[in-house]
């Protein structure tokens, strides 16, 4: 007899071998904050999502032009960004958390919530784990409102 295997055993292996859909909550994930040394990977990122998901993350068609002047007016002072990185070191997730500007006297209680996830590593639960911290890092700046711009056909954001 070379061995046997519990139940446990084999629902251990199984779990390993393939991961339900929902499995990732419980992954963790290394999310890191983003800044000015980081405005070309936001940019290879931003750059990389299909048309449709660029209509999805910004709200109407978007060009390469207008991604790259995004990414390089992004105001790191002001407003938080986190991205997930993949083993080579590009970001495969990304959120940016826009706060209010200082002195406007309208929606200073409001942060503005933006996310991308590359489509072949969606279904892992990056972009949950970016809102939750966004939501953290927005009530830590006593920030009532989260502003979510968010189109109808995008199921995603919606759930």
């Amino acid at each position: 007899m070379v061995g046997s295997l519990s139940v446990a055993d084999v629902r251990a292996a199984r779990w390993r071998s393939r991961r339900p859909p929902g499995a990732a909550k419980h992954l963790m994930v290394p999310i890191r904050s983003l800044g000015r040394r980081h405005r070309q990977r936001i940019g290879e990122h931003l750059l990389a999502l299909t048309p449709s998901d660029r209509y999805l993350r910004f709200g109407h068609a978007i060009g390469d032009g207008q991604i790259t002047r995004y990414a390089q007016t992004l105001d790191f002072e002001r407003d938080e960004l986190f991205g997930v990185f993949n083993r080579r070191l590009q970001v495969i997730a990304m959120a940016h958390l826009a706060y209010p500007r200082a002195g406007s006297s309208d929606w200073q209680d409001t942060a503005e919530f933006g996310v991308s996830v590359l489509d072949r590593y969606r279904g892992r639960g990056f972009g949950s784990r970016l809102f939750q911290l966004c939501c953290l890092h927005a009530r830590n700046r006593q920030m009532r409102y989260l502003l979510i711009h968010a189109l109808t056909e995008n199921q995603a954001m919606l759930r």
